[in-house]
């Protein structure tokens, strides 16, 4: 009589290698639809920070510049705002406006698009002059601590 194999009864080392690959593949993939977004925006070398997000379930990718407060908010991102201070306010900042964040538009925007909390990942924020990361604002840690992307 044959073993089964371990993997296929529990089904954790193929599926989380699988998992893994296609999160490379969504991450690689929306750092490409940043620099997109970067180099095909007038001006978009002088913005003062650019990110991207995806959806691990469905694939979908959305990259923003920090810009304006957007008229439509998910329910949830105003629950988690309200949480350190509301949108509009500085939240934990002394300048950053909650709501204004590259992070904040495109997890809005993915929200707005039926993602789920749990299945969104924030990229690392880019400098776009430079292109180099740089760390979340205050705010933005304490709002989207568990769906910044870690494998970067």
């Amino acid at each position: 009589m044959s073993k089964p194999a371990s993997n296929i009864v529990t089904g954790t080392s193929s599926s989380n290698k699988i998992i893994k690959l296609k999160e490379t593949i969504l991450r690689n993939k929306t750092r490409s639809a940043i620099d997109k977004l970067i180099n095909s925006t007038k001006d978009g070398k002088r913005k003062s920070i650019a990110i991207g997000a995806y959806d691990i379930r469905t694939g979908r990718i959305v990259t923003s510049f920090a810009k304006e407060i957007p008229k439509i908010i998910h329910p949830d991102l105003i629950k988690r705002a309200n949480k350190i201070g509301g949108i509009g306010s500085h939240g934990l900042t002394e300048r950053n406006i909650v709501g204004v964040c590259a992070e904040f538009q495109v997890v809005n925007k993915l929200l707005l698009q039926g993602s789920k909390w749990s299945d969104i990942r924030l990229t690392k924020a880019i400098r776009p002059r430079t292109g180099q990361t740089i760390p979340f604002c205050e705010n933005c840690k304490k709002m989207f601590y568990d769906i910044i992307d870690k494998g970067e």
